[in-house]
């Protein structure tokens, strides 16, 4: 990558046009940094954004990030996500897709030889709970929530090694004192941005 880009730095403006495809491009950039971060020996491959790769459903499958090898064949798999609010009511469905979207990529028979299919989350621990207006209702308990819907089992009983489960971690340091969807836009501060 020409420029880098942190994964802190993103996460300053997380709330800011939220489902936008310049913030996708972004958090795609700073996942790969991260992700090349933890394994360096994989910076060797041809990375794209964006890919239609065969699925087991004998149609095509749009994932976040490739690393593709030397011979053109898709290597390593990112599926990434950065969820910042109303995120308990979405976290079994999140976990539902995970599972899913596993099955869908690595089940045909094109993808044999990918060696790896990563899920990359980043989360806060407590996050705002928005109303239909934006005004935050409550503060939701991550982790409680992340608790109670812990797909790492199922994965590796489904596949081993060759799906792995990365999870970041931060405190919104105005969680308490912003009161409306427009503030968080504006701008957060984070702490403790830890891989857990």
């Amino acid at each position: 990558m020409s420029s880098e880009f942190f994964l802190e730095d993103f996460l300053l403006t997380t709330f800011k046009d939220n489902r936008n495809k310049k913030r996708t491009d972004v958090l795609h950039k700073v996942v790969l940094n991260e992700f090349l971060n933890l394994y360096p020996e994989y910076s060797e491959c041809v990375w794209k954004y964006e890919v239609d790769l065969p699925d087991s459903y004998g149609s095509k499958f749009r994932v976040d990030i490739v690393g593709f090898d030397k011979n053109g064949g898709a290597k390593i798999v990112i599926c990434d996500k950065s969820m910042n609010g109303n995120i308990s009511q979405n976290l079994k469905n999140y976990a539902n897709c995970s599972v899913g979207e596993s099955i869908r990529l690595l089940y045909a028979e094109e993808n044999q030889d990918i060696e790896k299919m990563i899920f990359f989350t980043v989360m806060p621990r407590r996050a705002p709970y928005f109303t239909k207006n934006g005004e935050k209702k409550h503060i939701e308990d991550v982790v409680k929530a992340r608790k109670n819907t812990n797909i790492d089992k199922v994965m590796n009983q489904l596949w081993g090694e060759r799906v792995e489960l990365i999870h970041y971690s931060y405190d919104i340091v105005e969680v308490d004192e912003y009161t409306k969807k427009e503030e968080f836009a504006t701008g957060i501060s984070i702490r403790n941005l830890v891989k857990e």
